[in-house]
């Protein structure tokens, strides 16, 4: 809730919340075709039951995509109707016949894994269809996809489940984490059916007693707001609305079903006191956990609240309605409220009913309005100072083949009066490698032999700048430049410079943490120290630096696996701190800075270049096209952009950065161009990042 109402007790009943809830989701216009929309539809059903009002039944039924009756568990349940029965053999039938499974028998999600969400409806079917057929193989088949499951995803340390086995960067071990929502599956799924498991079958009093270990385990997760944090274990992560919905609907229809005690209803009602300072009064929810979990690192799941996200609807709805019947019932025994609220992490955004996921753009419909307004430039942006501009036309210019870019870039560096001489020989070279201009090539060497013989330099031969500092921007315009004047000589001296100042500077700058670099050391207010924040578009700089010299760095060169090894762990970097959505941010390791279009651009021109080249494996693909997801959500449609780091860093103070910013930078439409056409390749690449998950199973 806002501040000003968060400051007196919030006393709206458990369905209050859920209508107004309820009255925002069926303003939902027009009705969206996805899961989480009929998980909203669902708890409809779950409010009718409570309230008998037959606008949220009409309401369910209008959005059914056919309007013939067959098996409902959920509708048979409320209106006692059994046409709605029908059809349960068949579908039975289907299920145990269903070929896609393990060398064990066990059912598998599309892609060949084992996810909890997708065996929670693994696990709760076979026991309706047990219960409704009377017919024990449903209840053997439960067991056997349970005990197969458990076996790869429970955690035996915790007694919580990991979300994904098998997926990815993880193709023989779960993926880290263990995410609430991925939890709250299976405890909404079991809880609402333990209690028609037929107590004479072999496993029952097996799988009753799991079931009530497992619901402990989760317990033992509650925050005193209530809650439980997006990841169980995991202080740092913010605190979550739909696992906690869904602990809240599993543990209330438990005890109301008789297989939880009710202590575990004093549980149900201290979440929902939680869950309702996440609710504002017009029924809007915070702190909702975005898509799906599995993600290659823990840190990914801290960039996915959202606000008024669909999952949030139906899993709120549900548990309010959950803690409605156990007070009805008066099953829940006195107990005191939450110690403290929770904190809120999203902000609201007015007139938002529901929020939708960024569109999915391919690398090529991104790039043609950013490619539209550099060829309609005049001159190089003010903000361009290491020529980025005409580097994207040159890399669209390799990809397409289409020489208009690359005769508008020898154009723009004609009249880039603001770059250093040594931008200008890096950017010459480029464009004279295309055009095969050799004489241009050589004096590009000519001037980097005299220009590193006049450099500072520290005791090791490290180059300093005019301060006697070091900057991560050097890097950006100098591992490339050195690498062509290399290529040209045909010797190593010029390549054993450029590893040299590679390494040296990451004993300066780098984080031994993140294994992000800091932006400058011995600069301004930190003369004999790193500057603080970790720039997001100096790392950008930094690897997108690496990449220019992997280009042309010979493989027999002593160096050459050094200078991988280190591509790779910097990717590495990269894929662990890559938000799920809106982008990479100004300081790379703080999700609540602003999200940058051109540190974003960056990584993934590097990123996607080393996919392409085959200098990080396939596996990390994702880290490639979740890049130009997130340039297609900070670039519109005309090619105008979000914000932009301003291009320099070594700023004296973290705060600074947050005011180091502009909007709709023109100097973005480089580096967005570079990103895209490493990213179009990597597309028609035929690259297959997911083939491992292509397997049925893990063996």
């Amino acid at each position: 809730m806002p501040k000003k109402d968060r400051a007196t007790p919030d006393t709206r009943t458990p369905l209050e919340v859920a209508t107004l809830i309820a009255k925002r989701f069926m303003r939902i216009d027009p009705p969206r075709s996805t899961y989480m929309y009929h998980l909203g539809l669902a708890a409809l059903i779950d409010l009718y039951e409570a309230t008998r009002d037959e606008k949220y039944l009409d309401f369910y039924l209008s959005q059914m995509p056919s309007k013939e009756k067959a098996f409902n568990w959920r509708l048979y349940q409320v209106t006692g109707d059994k046409e709605w029965l029908k059809g349960a053999q068949e579908q039975g039938e289907r299920f145990l016949a269903n070929p896609r499974r393990d060398s064990e028998g066990s059912l598998l999600d599309p892609r060949g894994r084992y996810t909890v969400d997708v065996f929670s409806y693994y696990l709760h079917y076979p026991i309706l269809f047990g219960h409704v057929l009377k017919d024990h193989r449903y209840f053997d088949e439960a067991v056997k996809q349970y005990d197969i499951n458990a076996g790869y995803l429970l955690d035996p340390l915790t007694g919580a489940w990991y979300s994904r086995f098998g997926h990815s960067l993880h193709p023989n071990r779960p993926n880290p984490g263990l995410w609430s929502r991925g939890n709250g599956w299976l405890i909404n799924a079991w809880g609402r059916v333990m209690h028609l498991w037929d107590r004479r079958h072999a496993a029952y009093r097996r799988m009753s007693k799991e079931w009530q270990q497992y619901a402990a385990a989760i317990a033992a997760f509650q925050m005193d707001s209530g809650l439980y944090r997006q990841l169980l274990d995991r202080s740092d992560s913010f605190e979550e609305a739909t696992g906690s919905g869904l602990f809240t609907s599993g543990f209330g229809f438990a005890v109301l079903g008789g297989t939880l005690p009710e202590r575990y209803a004093a549980v149900a009602y201290r979440t929902f006191c939680g869950l309702r300072a996440l609710v504002d009064s017009r029924g809007n929810i915070h702190n909702v956990c975005t898509t799906a979990g599995g993600y290659d690192f823990e840190q990914q799941y801290h960039t996915c609240a959202r606000f008024n996200e669909p999952h949030g609807d139906g899993t709120v709805m549900s548990a309010c309605v959950a803690v409605h019947l156990l007070l009805k019932e008066k099953r829940v025994p006195k107990v005191a409220a939450p110690e403290r609220l929770p904190e809120i992490v999203t902000k609201p955004i007015p007139g938002l009913v529901t929020w939708d996921q960024p569109e999915t753009r391919t690398a090529g419909d991104i790039a043609k309005p950013v490619l539209s307004r550099a060829l309609g430039m005049k001159a190089l942006p003010a903000n361009d100072l290491f020529g980025t501009t005409v580097m994207g036309l040159i890399h669209w210019h390799d990809h397409s083949h289409d020489k208009a870019c690359l005769d508008h870039a020898r154009l723009l560096l004609e009249r880039g009066k603001q770059l250093t001489a040594a931008v200008r020989w890096n950017l010459a070279g480029e464009v004279a490698e295309r055009t095969g201009d050799r004489d241009k090539l050589l004096a590009m060497r000519s001037f980097v032999e005299t220009e590193i013989a006049r450099m500072p330099a520290d005791r090791n031969g490290i180059f300093k700048d005019e301060s006697g500092g070091y900057r991560i921007e050097f890097l950006y315009t100098w591992l490339p430049l050195l690498a062509k004047a290399g290529a040209v000589e045909g010797s190593s001296r010029f390549f054993d410079v450029a590893c040299a100042q590679l390494f040296g500077y990451q004993n300066w700058l780098e984080d031994p943490i993140t294994f992000f670099w800091h932006s400058a050391y011995g600069v301004g207010e930190h003369p004999r120290r790193r500057t603080p924040g970790l720039w997001g578009l100096g790392n950008g700089y930094c690897f997108a630096a690496m990449a220019g010299l992997l280009d042309r760095l010979p493989r027999i060169h002593p160096k050459y696996v050094d200078v991988v090894c280190f591509f790779r762990r910097f990717a590495d970097a990269v894929h662990k701190y890559l938000p799920v959505a809106n982008g990479c941010t100004q300081l790379l390791d703080n999700y609540r800075t602003t999200p940058c279009t051109l540190a974003t651009a960056q990584l993934t021109y590097a990123y996607s270049r080393g996919i392409f080249k085959g200098w990080i494996q396939p596996e990390y693909y994702p880290g490639a096209s979740g890049g130009i997801y997130h340039i297609g959500a900070l670039v519109d449609r005309s090619g105008n952009s979000l914000t932009s780091s301003l291009p320099t860093g070594g700023l004296d103070t973290i705060e600074a950065y947050a005011g180091h910013m502009t909007k709709n930078d023109p100097a973005a439409a480089g580096p967005v161009l570079s990103a895209c056409a490493c990213g179009s390749d990597c597309e028609k690449s035929g690259i297959r990042y997911d083939s491992m998950d292509q397997r049925l199973g893990a063996r």
